[in-house]
């Protein structure tokens, strides 16, 4: 999965019984794609960069129905990263983000996942993460990528 995906204009929709997510990195933020939700188009020509996790199968929505509602998933998943930001304690904060992830592909592709590109979505630094997940019932090696920077 490449920038041509976000660049050529097309609209695709996540399919809804995958279980993984896209990342998308943009010029000042990031955000996370879930299934069910709108990617390319004209809303993501700035992407510069794209992490995919997990199992992904895409789809192009047909009908105005279908664009309405890979749209309102997209727009739903949006606005919960930013009641997670509205959270004043950034642990709390990471806590919440990694039970997302985890409830969305489990732990061994969780563990897949940079740290850092996991920050960027909610505004935290790498350690932040990494201390949320280790505070948590994870395994040390179920934990995001402690190596790996996002270098997309």
């Amino acid at each position: 999965m490449g920038l041509e995906l976000c660049k050529n204009r097309k609209l695709y929709r996540l399919m809804s019984d995958c279980r993984g997510g896209i990342i998308l990195i943009k010029r000042f933020y990031t955000e996370l794609i879930c299934p069910g939700s709108a990617l390319g188009g004209t809303i993501d020509i700035s992407v510069t960069g794209i992490f995919g996790f997990g199992s992904l199968k895409l789809c192009s929505p047909e009908t105005p129905i279908e664009r309405q509602q890979a749209f309102q998933t997209r727009l739903n998943q949006s606005n919960y990263l930013q009641h997670l930001m509205q959270e004043k304690s950034e642990i709390n904060r990471a806590r919440l983000l990694l039970q997302q992830i985890h409830a969305l592909v489990g732990r061994k592709e969780m563990s897949l996942i940079p740290a850092d590109l996991l920050g960027q979505l909610i505004g935290l630094d790498r350690k932040v993460i990494l201390s949320a997940c280790a505070s948590m019932s994870f395994d040390e090696g179920d934990c995001p990528d402690r190596t790996a920077l996002a270098t997309i």
